[in-house]
């Protein structure tokens, strides 16, 4: 358990936010990224494999499924949504219809982006694993984020930073 600190002007004071997920980047780490720069101080929960297969069917988590965000009684679940509503709390959500769409075409994408790592996820030799990440961003990933930033580049113009750009803040050590 880590709890990060924050002074964000739109939570409620007294708000409690707790972040679940695996001790992994994951599906959790857009979200993490919008809660800090949000300044939101919240409690990072993360469990390992063993202890997720003693909870998932406990009935705290809607879907049978991390993450979930817990903020003052109510659990949020599915990564999207989530980063949604963290970003619209907090005004790092376009209002413009059309910017809008941009931005959820871009976080829509992004499952094309991860779909393909899932079977590699519970892999336990890592160096198969990092193999498998190497070939596919040689491979498949330039094409993609080329288009991903063509359609990004316009909303987020005008904007310091927005839903969208959470969702691409993935480090890539081929590109420093």
């Amino acid at each position: 358990r880590r709890v990060h600190g924050g002074n964000s002007k739109q939570m409620e004071s007294g708000s409690k936010v707790k972040l679940t997920y695996f001790d992994s980047y994951g599906r959790a780490e857009f979200i993490r990224i919008a809660l800090t720069y949000a300044r939101v101080p919240f409690e990072d929960v993360r469990l390992s494999w063993s202890d997720w297969s003693q909870q998932k069917s406990s009935g705290k988590f809607p879907f049978d499924q991390l993450p979930v965000l817990e903020i003052d009684g109510h659990v949020l679940a599915q990564s999207a949504s989530i980063l949604r509503y963290v970003c619209q709390r907090h005004n790092l959500y376009p209002t413009n219809l059309i910017d809008i769409h941009r931005t959820e075409s871009i976080v829509t994408l992004l499952d094309d982006f991860i779909i393909p790592f899932r079977p590699y996820w519970r892999e336990s030799e890592k160096e198969k694993q990092q193999k498998a990440y190497d070939d596919y961003f040689a491979q498949h990933l330039p094409g993609q984020l080329q288009l991903s930033l063509i359609h990004i580049s316009e909303p987020t113009r005008q904007a310091e930073i927005s839903y969208a750009v959470f969702c691409l803040k993935k480090k890539n050590k081929k590109n420093k």
